[in-house]
């Protein structure tokens, strides 16, 4: 499994900002950092499948390990999270979208995708985000 981030260019306005990913830089279990790529979440995208695949949307989340006042050594009472030492973790709970051969797949202005796991890929596909 790899995190997969093409970098758009930040001098383009963030609502001109498009990307697209191919089986050639993402294969079964990479996740596709689109936040990371674009520089802002994504509201469209449009997945198009040769052959039968799924994926997952916003799989990756930062949880931050809590720590007591004793150990920050501070005076107040209560538990802290310690912002500096974040852990990325995946959640597969999300729903899984499944594709047919041939078939495509739109999200426009449902969801907010700051990352797409591809879950299984049988072929050739295309995903483009912007």
């Amino acid at each position: 499994m790899a995190n997969v981030t093409k970098k758009v260019d930040r001098g383009v306005p963030p609502g001109e900002r498009s990307q697209s990913f191919t089986q050639a830089e993402v294969s079964a279990a990479d996740i596709i950092k689109v936040q990371d790529s674009l520089g802002k979440a994504a509201t469209h995208v449009v997945i198009e499948a040769v052959a039968a695949m799924t994926v997952r949307f916003n799989v990756q989340r930062t949880i931050f390990p809590e720590k007591t006042h004793a150990e920050y050594d501070c005076l107040y009472p209560g538990q802290y999270q310690n912002l500096a030492a974040g852990i990325d973790v995946e959640d597969d709970t999300g729903a899984l979208v499944s594709l047919a051969a041939g078939e495509s797949f739109t999200l426009d202005n449902d969801l907010s995708i700051k990352d797409i796991k591809i879950v299984s890929a049988a072929g050739n596909f295309t995903v483009f985000v912007c």
